[in-house]
């Protein structure tokens, strides 16, 4: 075990993050386990790729290891049972990262992460200009020079020893990644194709996830946060609208539709509509929206046949952002633990790097508040 700064780093499962996801009590959102109330409770990272590891959770052999060190069926539990519970939680976590684009298994802003982000953009923005020739625009406000010019200034900043070169490293970066993700933000309502609007989404991503990092390493973790959760929350509502225009229309209940059945399951389709607040109420009504959605069918004329030509590609990328919002929430709420506890990216990357926790072990690892631990439900440490 290695304590560092208020946390605590285990190879083995606390027992109440394991009996909360078993019970419900708790969710996993890529690779952050929070309370029902958001708070963060612990970070799940397999070790020797840190959190950059792309869209890896753990198997379920940690679980049964865990039900015998704490004796759970003295607690009248059965291992299949906390088994399959905590399965779905990882499936579903996982299926969540993979749909998002973003390839992280905990939700931190980081630089490999970031230049994975950047080389998609890349790419992005090249099949757009091969596509059509309107693109002078939006080639202006996603160029891929200045995303990777931001990220060479943050890899300077990693690698420098002058601390004067650092900081100049890092404010540089900061005020670049911030210009982008204004000029993104600004185009992305007036674009028309949904390959113009993927790529301005990533820049916009990209460019808060990094503006946050660089004042992170700058010791600003205060500002960090603040700044992390308004740019967030202006990405929020840019997708809920693009949602709730461009793929629900005034016709949401065609969605219901069994030819849309492959391109939108009914757990997705629940999510897009909490996601997209449909009815303004801000509240999220999940199954429910289901009879809503019968209820305007049933109203619908039945001379007005719904069409589903290229529905597919719409909804793809409107489930992309619904569980990009997810993951950038948990990013939200670990820059706020960070500021609780005075700690940088980079620290608390360095923290779970350590080869005294990365090497010789595949188990996955935990990183806890210590406060939050029961001494006497503990694993012996290593």
């Amino acid at each position: 075990m290695l304590q560092d700064i208020g946390v605590t780093v285990l190879r083995q499962v606390p027992k109440h993050v394991l009996l909360g996801l078993a019970s419900g009590a708790y969710s996993l959102h890529g690779g952050v386990v929070r309370e029902f109330g958001g708070r963060i409770v612990a970070h799940l990272i397999q070790p020797g790729v840190a959190s950059t590891v792309s869209g890896v959770v753990p198997g379920i052999g940690w679980i049964a290891d865990a039900f015998q060190s704490y004796e759970l069926w003295r607690m009248g539990l059965t291992l299949g049972r906390v088994q399959s519970q905590v399965s779905t939680v990882l499936k579903l976590a996982t299926a969540t990262t993979a749909i998002s684009g973003l390839g992280v298994a905990v939700g931190i802003a980081s630089y490999v992460a970031l230049s994975r982000q950047v080389s998609a953009i890349g790419e992005a923005v090249r099949r757009v200009e091969a596509q059509t020739k309107r693109t002078n625009q939006f080639l202006d406000a996603t160029h891929y020079g200045e995303l990777q010019a931001a990220l060479d200034d943050l890899r300077h900043a990693k690698d420098a020893t002058s601390e004067r070169t650092i900081t100049d490293c890092l404010q540089s970066a900061k005020g670049q990644f911030a210009k982008i993700f204004h000029r993104a933000q600004s185009l992305w309502p007036q674009v028309e194709s949904i390959a113009d609007a993927s790529a301005l989404e990533e820049s916009a991503n990209v460019a808060m996830t990094g503006q946050a990092l660089a004042m992170s390493e700058l010791g600003e973790h205060e500002m960090a946060l603040a700044d992390f959760a308004l740019h967030r929350s202006q990405w929020r509502e840019l997708a809920r609208t693009w949602c709730r225009q461009r793929v629900l229309r005034e016709d949401p209940q065609r969605l219901l539709a069994p030819e849309l059945r492959g391109a939108i399951p009914a757990r997705e389709l629940v999510r897009l509509m909490d996601f997209a607040d449909l009815d303004g109420a801000d509240s999220p009504r999940g199954i429910d929206w289901i009879d809503d959605l019968r209820d305007r069918q049933s109203k619908a004329s039945r001379l007005k046949l719904p069409s589903f030509a290229d529905e597919t590609p719409a909804l793809t990328f409107a489930q992309r952002l619904v569980a990009r919002d997810d993951l950038l929430g948990a990013t939200e709420s670990h820059l706020g633990e960070l500021a609780r506890y005075g700690m940088s990216v980079r620290q608390f990357e360095a923290l779970i790097s350590k080869p005294s926790i990365a090497e010789g072990d595949t188990s996955p690892l935990w990183v806890v508040d210590r406060q939050m631990l029961d001494s006497a439900t503990q694993p012996v440490a290593t």
